[in-house]
């Protein structure tokens, strides 16, 4: 198995970040596993911390400033190198898939809930350099 460094999640459900944390804690793709409950404490996070993540696992519908509020305060840091962007999302709108796949800084979009097959699988597919 395919191992990255650091992988964040962002999803103001609590019950949700502690499943996706025990999924991908127990597939051992990651050497850490960091949620935050907002998309403003994600952008700190990535300001702050010593460790760029490999992988973020990004909510869509959060209060405050939702997931598309992230990817445009994301654009804004500077950060080297950059993390993958997978949005993890409820929505069944097909307007917000559409919309994601023309923003250049998601590299995919997923529905919840995650499982050990679709980590394994966005871990194979976006860093094939592992």
């Amino acid at each position: 198995m395919k191992k990255l460094n650091k992988i964040l999640l962002i999803d103001d459900d609590d019950l949700i970040n502690f499943i996706h944390k025990k999924i991908i804690s127990v597939s051992g793709c990651a050497n850490e596993i960091v949620y935050v409950r907002s998309a403003m404490d994600g952008i700190e996070h990535l300001k702050t911390t010593d460790t760029i993540p490999d992988l973020i696992l990004l909510d869509l519908n959060m209060p405050a400033i939702d997931g598309w509020g992230f990817l445009e305060q994301r654009k804004k840091i500077n950060i080297n190198p950059s993390p993958k962007i997978i949005i993890l999302t409820t929505s069944v709108n097909p307007d917000d898939r559409i919309k994601a796949s023309k923003i250049k800084e998601v590299d995919d979009y997923l529905n919840k809930p995650l499982n050990p097959e679709t980590i394994t699988e966005v871990i194979n597919k976006h860093f094939e350099h592992l």
